[in-house]
Parts: C-alpha cells; structure tokens; sequence
C-alpha cells in the first residue's frame, strides 16, 4: 500500500491539502518508505511509517530537536499538517512531511571529516531546556553524569547530506538523548571511518581529542567503539543464512570482524 502512488497523492490531498505533480520514492525500510513530492511551487520529503506508540515517541523527539538545532544546523522543517500537527496518523499509517533538502550523503573517502565533526561540536555545545531524554547503554542509565550532553545517536553518513562542498542537511534525530559525547564520537569514528586503516583510524582519534580540548574519556570511547562494531555485526549474523545475499554478507561480516580486531587492538592507544 505504502508504494502506491495512488495512496500517496491521497494522503498529501487529505492530510495537508496538496496536490502532487510527481512523486517519487527515494529509500525503503523494512517499516518506513520516503518520498520526494513535487507539487509545482515546492519539494517536500515524505516518510510514511507503520504506526506505534514507541514511533510516535521517536517522532516527537526527532520534530522537538530537528525544530531545536534549525538555527544552527540545516535539520529537517516539518510542514503542519490541515489539523496543525506535524504528524498524522493516517489509515494505521504515521505521515510526516518536511521541506526537502538536496544533497547526497557524506562520503568520507572524498569529503573532509572535520566538516561532519563539526555537526557534532554544534549538537553536543547547544543546550536544549527540559530535554532529560536518556538511554541504557551497556545495561545502565547515563542520565547522572555532569559531563552528559545532547547527543544525536545515529551519527552516520546517511544522516548527513552534502552539497557543493558545504553540509546541506542533518537528518534523523530520532535517536537523540542525553549522554556521553563519547557514544557520539565512537559512531562517528566507526561509521564515518570504516574504509580507513589501523593507523589511519589512530590519527582520526588523536585530532577527534585534541579538537574537543582533551575533555575525551578515552577508555569508554573505546569502550563505544567495540560496542558500535558489536551493532554492526548483529544484523548482519541474523541474515546471514537465510538471505538471497549470503555471500556478500559473509563478505560484510569478515569486513566489520577484521574492524573489530583492529579497533581491539587500539586498546594501548588509549592508556
């Protein structure tokens, strides 16, 4: 239902009264799909998600800080919908339209990694009122710590688009909560570093400290770093006899283990 053209246009003409010219799908998960509309005066992006109370709840915080950082980062401007909500739940569908931001995602083989750390500086400096939203990580709540700040939690390539050079679009605050930066900074390292070797990892990690001003714990970063691996891998395990894709997951697999040794091996690097 979700890929019918058909049900997009209806649902853009009854929850927020516009009428498409195109429509086109731009990603597909296994409970969401997003779409590019055009209705001849603006471009929108369009997410259509199943419907839950856990979703909701990731919606209202990705609509509180996307709202929040929108002057000082280029996040997502949700569009109200005829009822004045910015999301609806529509035929047992979540529906959230947000003014489309151009660019393709981060490439860290060809772009400059300061310019994505520089998003994460911007996110973890700005202090958002009344925001105590926290996560369990590693069995246990991190909400007591002073040094706890506002993190994005899904700090990966796709999450953030580039343009001409400049960065054009942060996306997908779902996730955010307050904690350790360094839970940031180890998805930052471990995505946006993956094509990098041991030693070329090392020195990503020595100008990550020395730009935050040495206030880095680098044993729970390191910590954050196997448990970002850890992630990686776990999917990957649960698909990987009964995919069509087998021999390119085990492929991926062997990939993110080898990461994993070497990231093990940085342990004395971080005494």
């Amino acid at each position: 239902m979700w890929k019918d053209t058909s049900f997009i246009e209806k649902v853009l003409l009854k929850v927020y009264g516009i009428k498409a010219a195109s429509v086109k799908e731009l990603s597909s998960g296994f409970n969401s799909v997003s779409y590019q509309i055009d209705d001849g005066f603006c471009n929108y992006s369009l997410r259509v998600s199943s419907a839950s109370t856990e979703r909701i709840e990731k919606i209202l915080t990705d609509i509180r800080i996307s709202q929040f950082l929108h002057d000082v980062l280029p996040t997502s401007w949700y569009v109200k919908s005829l009822q004045g909500n910015y999301f609806e739940v529509f035929e047992d569908c979540i529906i959230r339209l947000t003014f489309f931001l151009e660019g393709y995602p981060f490439d860290s083989k060809t772009q400059p990694l300061e310019l994505a750390l520089s998003v994460l500086k911007k996110i973890h400096s700005s202090k958002l009122p009344d925001f105590e939203h926290s996560e369990n990580v590693f069995g246990g709540s991190v909400r007591t710590s002073a040094q706890n700040v506002l993190l994005h939690g899904d700090f990966i390539p796709s999450n953030l688009l580039m343009s001409h050079g400049k960065i054009s679009g942060v996306l997908d605050f779902e996730h955010s909560f307050i904690g350790p930066l360094e839970y940031d900074l180890a998805s930052f390292i471990s995505h946006f570093c993956m094509p990098y070797s041991k030693k070329e990892m090392e020195l990503v990690i020595r100008q990550v400290v020395a730009d935050y001003g040495g206030i880095v714990r680098l044993g729970l970063l390191h910590q954050y770093l196997v448990h970002q691996l850890d992630k990686s891998i776990n999917p990957i395990v649960s698909m990987l006899f009964v995919s069509p894709e087998e021999k390119l997951l085990k492929k991926q697999h062997a990939f993110i283990l080898k990461k994993k040794e070497e990231v093990l091996n940085l342990s004395l690097e971080f005494e």
